[in-house]
């Protein structure tokens, strides 16, 4: 029951993210990939996440034991709010694993629910974790309608490097550096019809 209203309240989040979605930060480099459908209604895979003994617990150079998330307006709030759940978070990889899995979901309410089912299913403190940033934090995590518009498109990207890039630029919640990563490396790898809801002059002021 709490597993699924926090994929609903993910997926409420992402319905705003039809307006307005959350930015990612990783970059990578891309490989050659073939030109991906923007359009395509395939859903995305759960994102693999690091086997338990790979994945990173408390580290005391985080403030709230957490790495930090890649928009930083983000990641205060996270660390004002959910502080302690942050620490019993790190402690758990399988909690560390589907917070990087719901990261890498650039708030896709079907990928997040997947991570959810995936990764919430053991009773830790993920579930307890991710409600307590959505409850508190929606507005400082969602990204403008640049990088909205860029995370609707990253789903259909079908090279994992060029999706990771994708979903990093929209994490960050830089409208201009979502601007920068479609017109500079993603259209160039994946042909010039890349995502049109996104053009150029679109950060405005919000850049």
């Amino acid at each position: 029951m709490v597993r699924r209203a926090l994929a609903a309240a993910l997926a409420a989040v992402a319905c705003a993210g039809c307006a307005s979605l959350v930015d990612l930060g990783p970059e990578a480099i891309l490989r050659d990939a073939a030109p991906a459908d923007p359009d395509a209604g395939e859903a995305p895979p759960v994102p693999e996440a690091s086997s338990p003994s790979e994945a990173s617990t408390g580290d005391a150079a985080f403030a709230c034991g957490l790495t930090p998330h890649p928009n930083a307006r983000c990641n205060a709030c996270a660390d004002d709010a959910c502080c302690d759940l942050g620490w019993q978070c790190a402690a758990d990889p399988v909690c560390v694993q589907g917070v990087q899995c719901s990261l890498d979901c650039a708030f896709d309410a079907t990928c997040v629910g997947r991570c959810v089912s995936t990764y919430g299913a053991d009773g830790g403190v993920y579930v307890d974790y991710q409600s307590c940033v959505i409850s508190h934090c929606a507005s400082d995590c969602l990204p403008g309608p640049v990088c909205a518009a860029l995370a609707r498109c990253c789903v259909a990207i079908q090279d994992p490097d060029a999706r990771d890039l994708c979903a990093g630029a929209v994490n960050a919640g830089d409208e201009g550096g979502c601007i920068t990563v479609v017109t500079n490396v993603l259209r160039p790898q994946l042909g010039p019809a890349f995502c049109p809801a996104v053009a150029a002059g679109d950060a405005g002021d919000g850049g």
